[in-house]
């Protein structure tokens, strides 16, 4: 009996031994999978941190290349105008075409608040004129052509109806036209022609934009719509035909895209049709102040060549202007009653604008406060009812809606 029970006790103490064994395994095993799952999530994480910043450089380099092409006019618009400064008429025009360049930029800068959800409310649709917009893209994107035409020269082919109209923002549709443009003198290296056709199609206006360029093979134009593809390589962004179909989706159109490697693409805009007749237009009449609505105006902004831009403008109206390029100067100049209206920018290097609002409120309860901003602020912002603002400008401001809010 008690050798049976030394056997039973022996198996008793090899079993503890193993099972003891086990647990210390299992225990280990544990701390080995939590490590492994902690390297993986970080792995996980700095792989996502990756794309982030990936897909953050490729928008930043599309906002880059838009902002680039805006200006590009502009500059060469500027120097046309130096040169040719005795010729009132062709100044005109070249002042209207740098105007045009401008709001494109501003419109690229919106899209990109719009992105990230800093929504400035709703875009302004009115009726326009396509064969307006399609000359107005065409010369904008001109000063361009030379850089790109050393292959052969490229043929501009119109065939829209004047009457044609369509609901919409120009600023959007005009860069739309400035990406496809952009895109079909790139598929023509050695020239071609490109071809604008326009017609009527229901309650729908659709916009063909063809060129005679290399076209897509079959694995390119299936992705062609994707955002961040291009293949251009260092040169391209990926952003152009994928913001046109938003563009187009925007306005409650659409985007039909047809390629033939070798032959060339079109691009087919369908956008809601205008029935409103749209007046002729006119040149931008610079709003002035009778005896009875010039205001006496602090001006605050620490950006000196916006600072006198908007200075200018509103002095040309007739209103008394006062400047400071921050929140303390501003403060040395303010006295209560002397003042009709404060238009101050939103981000000072010294008191950002809502604390000089604040403070210049405390002198005086009545005096109208506008804010001019780069920044995009929401309508009906809490932010804007708690310090009592009665007007926000997004830079770059319009002078002649300035001039009439006031």
């Amino acid at each position: 009996m008690l050798t049976a029970v030394g056997d039973h006790l022996g198996v008793a103490i090899e079993l503890s031994r193993l099972f003891r064994r086990v647990a210390m395994e299992a225990e280990q095993l544990e701390r080995v999978a939590a490590e492994r799952s902690v390297a993986l999530k970080e792995a996980q994480e700095q792989l996502s941190r990756s794309q982030w910043l990936a897909s953050l450089g490729e928008l930043a380099a599309g906002v880059a290349h838009d902002l680039n092409n805006a200006l590009n006019p502009v500059v060469a618009f500027a120097e046309l105008i130096k040169e040719h400064s005795d010729q009132p008429d062709r100044v005109r025009l070249y002042a209207e075409r740098i105007l045009m360049a401008a709001q494109g930029g501003a419109e690229t800068v919106r899209r990109i608040q719009r992105f990230t959800r800093r929504r400035l409310g709703s875009l302004p649709f009115e009726p326009l004129s396509v064969a307006e917009l399609v000359r107005e893209a065409i010369e904008l994107t001109r000063p361009n052509w030379a850089q790109r035409m050393t292959g052969g020269p490229i043929t501009v082919e119109e065939s829209v109806d004047p009457e044609l109209l369509v609901q919409g923002n120009a600023g959007e549709l005009r860069q739309a036209l400035l990406n496809l443009i952009g895109n079909a003198i790139d598929a023509m290296p050695a020239g071609g022609t490109l071809r604008f056709v326009g017609r009527a199609e229901g309650a729908s206006v659709v916009l063909a934009v063809q060129d005679t360029g290399t076209g897509m093979p079959k694995e390119v134009y299936e992705k062609a719509l994707e955002p961040f593809f291009t293949t251009k390589g260092a040169h391209g962004t990926g952003l152009g035909l994928a913001e046109v179909f938003g563009i187009a989706r925007r306005h409650g159109g659409d985007l039909e895209l047809l390629s033939w490697s070798g032959v060339g693409t079109t691009v087919i805009l369908r956008l809601p049709r205008a029935e409103t007749p749209r007046e002729p237009t006119k040149a931008r009449r610079r709003l002035t102040g009778s005896a009875a609505n010039v205001h006496h105006i602090l001006l605050v902004d620490d950006n000196l060549l916006s600072l006198e831009a908007t200075a200018a403008s509103l002095r040309a109206a007739g209103h008394t202007v006062a400047t400071a390029a921050n929140a303390q100067t501003a403060l040395r100049i303010f006295n209560a009653g002397h003042f009709d209206l404060v238009l101050s920018d939103l981000g000072l290097p010294d008191l950002n604008g809502w604390e000089l609002v604040d403070r210049i409120r405390v002198r005086d309860p009545k005096i109208r406060v506008g804010l001019i901003t780069g920044w995009s602020i929401p309508e009906g912002d809490e932010l804007l009812k708690r310090h009592g603002i009665d007007m926000v400008f997004v830079k770059p401001v319009d002078p002649d809606q300035l001039l009439a809010a006031l």
